[in-house]
């Protein structure tokens, strides 16, 4: 059965940290691609939009263009209302028939993973995959045994880059290089976002 790699989030911007993640996934569980997709207003955190979501698919694929296992699907943005996960997942089920579906978060997510909308449901659909941000490897891999899910961790080397810390950059005059891709870094100087 064909594995195909869910990876949501407001990527505002899309960073080097999100991209390595998603190589990391695909190649360690055999992901024939992994889908970016952006959120339109996430539930689980406070979301200013710094730029229009237009803008924000563009910059995507900019950043994802020259690999082709990683695909975007920018669903999320037409619909109205918080994105949730569920939704998301059954949609994907759809479109893509058959595939098993891995749904990549960070572990900053694990604590509350189990009260999103619908979890009873989400967890039959998908297995999870977590990425490390600051927990060491043991404890990680125990949090995630914990669960009562199907969850797998991620071996990846934590890259500490926020796009948090990305934008408040851009707006103090400091430079982003090597933080975004080089393509993602000029589109984001010419247009002025951010600043």
């Amino acid at each position: 059965m064909a594995g195909t790699g869910l990876f949501g989030g407001t990527f505002n911007p899309i960073h080097i940290a999100h991209l390595r993640l998603a190589e990391a996934a695909r190649e360690q569980f055999g992901l024939k691609c992994v889908i970016f997709i952006p959120a339109r207003i996430p539930p689980h955190k406070q979301y200013t939009e710094e730029i229009p979501d237009a803008e924000r698919v563009v910059i995507l694929q900019q950043a994802i263009r020259g690999n082709p296992a990683f695909l975007l699907d920018d669903l999320e943005l037409q619909r109205d209302g918080l994105s949730y996960s569920i939704d998301t997942i059954l949609d994907m089920e759809r479109r893509y028939p058959g595939d098993r579906l891995f749904f990549i978060l960070g572990e900053d997510h694990l604590e509350g993973l189990e009260g999103w909308m619908y979890f009873e449901r989400l967890k039959e659909k998908v297995t999870f995959l977590v990425a490390p941000r600051t927990t060491q490897s043991a404890a990680l891999k125990e949090a995630v045994h914990n669960l009562n899910c199907r969850c797998m961790v991620i071996e990846a080397e934590p890259l500490h880059i926020a796009s948090s810390a990305i934008r408040r950059k851009i707006k103090t005059g400091r430079s982003i290089r090597y933080l975004v891709p080089e393509v993602v870094r000029e589109y984001i100087q010419e247009k002025g976002f951010y600043s």
